[in-house]
């Protein structure tokens, strides 16, 4: 092989090696433009718990003949300073259910799971975690960091 051969193979060489790291290079920046244009929803975490949840519910004022305050309230753990809210009228309807408030609670936000939305969408319906880990039975609404609205489909004020 001569030394003009020898050259000439080497710059076909060098010229496919470039050629192919240049599609590479092209190859990996479409990725990477498709990826930050989906980034969005391949990076949502959706979080089931109720910490650092943004959105909570209105507290409706306590109304009708037999509506207590907030020292008229049976006392439930970590609830005295808490607003008296039994509803006379539903706060939420679930499955096309009404539900009344009933005693606000503090529960730990780590210890609420989301189990959907009213039927309005517009609030987040939470069930609470009980000690053995498994969800408790009844729904609450959030009012304010560790704080929720007991929710019962049956009519508290009588």
């Amino acid at each position: 092989m001569s030394l003009e051969q020898e050259g000439l193979f080497a710059g076909k060489t060098a010229l496919i090696l470039g050629s192919v790291l240049l599609v590479g290079f092209t190859i990996l920046a479409g990725f990477a433009a498709l990826d930050r244009a989906q980034r969005s929803r391949l990076e949502q975490l959706p979080d089931p718990s109720a910490l650092n949840d943004p959105v909570v519910f209105f507290l409706p004022e306590a109304s009708g003949t037999n509506s207590q305050t907030a020292a008229g309230l049976p006392v439930v753990a970590g609830t005295a300073a808490l607003p008296a809210v039994p509803s006379a009228s539903p706060v939420a309807v679930i499955h096309g259910v009404p539900y009344f408030a009933m005693l606000p609670h503090e529960w730990d936000d780590g210890r609420m799971r989301k189990s959907g939305r009213d039927d309005s969408a517009k609030y987040p319906v939470y069930r609470h975690i009980d000690q053995s880990d498994k969800l408790a039975p009844g729904f609450w609404l959030r009012f304010a960091p560790n704080r929720y609205l007991e929710l019962s489909p049956k009519h508290s004020l009588k």
